[in-house]
């Protein structure tokens, strides 16, 4: 479905300042379009280049790390910002709540690089989930665990205490 933003870039073979010209002299039935469609939001679609490829701030913006930093980032801000309500500090201290939230987001989001990988590409992404998921992931992978240290607490303390020598 064609929406409002989307741009004709070719009808048929022509494109450009041809298209116009080509509409109005072809009798054909049918004709092929080529649409494009910004992967950018609609508040950015100013920046959208006018060639039929993207320019490159728009890559970086509609790139999946970007929009991977930006679902983290909305995340650990929403947990940052009534942080530091709760915390009392002043005003002052709200932007390092926002720069460790960065940081841990781009930690998130970014790639791993593999140098002992061989014919295969040594950056990789990990798998990706809503962050909101990963903590209640994250939530019952540690209720199981103290259970278990429950259950037993002698060997685990002996397992992270007791060191047994080479």
């Amino acid at each position: 479905a064609v929406r409002p933003g989307d741009r004709l870039v070719r009808v048929d073979s022509s494109k450009g300042r041809e298209i116009a010209k080509a509409t109005q002299e072809s009798s054909a039935k049918t004709v092929v379009l080529e649409i494009q469609r910004s992967r950018l939001p609609s508040y950015l679609r100013f920046l959208h280049s006018l060639d039929d490829k993207p320019n490159m701030l728009e890559r970086v913006l509609s790139a999946f790390g970007t929009t991977r930093f930006l679902s983290n980032l909305s995340t650990m801000i929403q947990v940052a910002l009534p942080a530091w309500l709760i915390s009392g500090y002043p005003v002052a201290s709200l932007p390092a709540y926002f720069f460790t939230s960065s940081l841990v987001s781009l930690q998130l989001s970014r790639c791993c690089h593999d140098d002992t990988a061989k014919n295969a590409p040594h950056c990789y992404a990990s798998a990706w989930a809503p962050l909101p998921q990963v903590l209640q992931k994250l939530t019952e992978e540690t209720t199981a665990l103290a259970k278990r240290v429950q259950s037993d607490p002698k060997a685990y303390f002996e397992w992270l205490f007791v060191f047994d020598g080479l």
